[in-house]
């Protein structure tokens, strides 16, 4: 389709749904639409469509904001693009909308949940908890929560991370305060607590190291989502590096979010690690760089959960280089999860 023709479409698609609107049809579909331009619809068929949506808009019920555009294919050409942006717990009846959109070949539809600013979530608060966000013992800067974990012989759930973000590099007493987000993000009045610390696998300095890791206890009355990756998947369990045949990994994490990269190195040893107060060296470690222009992880990306193409965990990311990577950037080291699991006596949630 030439782009004359696709705005053309678009413009009469506009129109179309206006009459479906009107006629009650696209309300059997889905409760409520509201259009994505703050009701500012610059074409006369947008207009429309927002004069039968003031006349048809239920009170209180669901919102989904709706979008129209001009699709660009990959392959040449262009169609119109159609995006939903469903609230949270109504994905279902989203999907009722994509079938009503689907017949047409000419159509991209496509769910994007909620579009937010520049802030990002990973570095706010994250009510429910979940992989990924700001976190830290309230003496450091800040980390990243990188998984769920169950503890034999302890009740209840407990966030992983590293040793140095939840115990301070040794420095922690349980039941000392776990901040989320982390204490350099944390910006309310009373600093916002999302549990206590409950133990770490000390740091040796006579003799190389195989973890850097440690778990909190969640406050009782806060909720957890403890396998969603960022819309990506569901965490599905625990593999060695190269057991799927694939190389290419993603994190979700505190500083860069979500970034993807590649294994470079397994069973690295040994790999000195400068903790601020001391120099730490680790066996067994995995290397991995960055597949775009930037490096795969950050300072503030410690404690992060490396995870495969097939969502399942591999490591737990802990330290980063400043160079080495072939994109000119930096490379990251991880622990290997099966280590980091059994060393803590513990079992990830999935």
């Amino acid at each position: 389709m030439k782009i004359e023709d696709a705005r053309s479409a678009k413009e009469e698609l506009w129109e179309k749904l206006s009459h479906q609107l009107k006629d009650g049809e696209l309300e059997r579909i889905a409760t409520r639409v509201v259009l994505a331009r703050g009701g500012r619809p610059r074409s006369a068929a947008s207009k429309s469509f927002a004069a039968a949506l003031g006349a048809n808009r239920p009170v209180g019920a669901p919102n989904y904001a709706m979008s129209l555009g001009i699709s660009v294919r990959p392959q040449g050409g262009y169609g119109i693009a159609v995006r939903v942006q469903a609230a949270r717990g109504s994905r279902p009846t989203a999907e009722r909308l994509r079938e009503a959109f689907m017949p047409r070949k000419d159509i991209d539809f496509r769910i994007i949940g909620a579009v937010r600013g520049y802030k990002p979530w990973y570095r706010d608060v994250a009510r429910p908890l979940r992989i990924g966000p700001s976190i830290g013992h309230y003496k450091i800067t800040a980390g990243t929560l990188g998984a769920f974990v169950t503890v034999q012989r302890k009740s209840g759930t407990f966030m992983l991370s590293n040793n140095h973000v939840l115990a301070n590099v040794d420095d922690a007493t349980p039941g000392d305060h776990i901040l989320q987000p982390g204490p350099i993000d944390n910006l309310a009045p009373n600093q916002l607590i999302a549990g206590t610390f409950e133990s770490a696998v000390a740091l040796k300095n006579a003799a190389p190291n195989r973890v850097d890791c440690a778990i909190a206890k969640i406050d009782n009355e806060i909720d957890i989502e403890p396998s969603e990756l960022w819309n990506i998947g569901s965490l599905t369990g625990t593999a060695a590096p190269f057991e799927s045949g694939s190389e290419l990994v993603f994190k979700v994490g505190r500083t860069s979010g979500l970034s993807w990269g590649r294994i470079t190195a397994i069973e690295l040893d040994p790999i000195e690690i400068d903790m601020g107060s001391a120099v730490h060296a680790f066996d067994g470690q995995i290397e991995i760089e960055g597949t775009g222009v930037s490096p795969f992880s950050r300072p503030g990306d410690s404690g992060s959960l490396v995870v495969d193409s097939q969502c399942r965990a591999i490591g737990l990311l802990f330290a980063g280089s400043t160079a080495g990577g072939r994109n000119g950037k930096g490379l990251t080291y991880a622990n290997p999860i099966d280590e980091v699991l059994d060393k803590l006596n513990a079992r990830l949630v999935t």
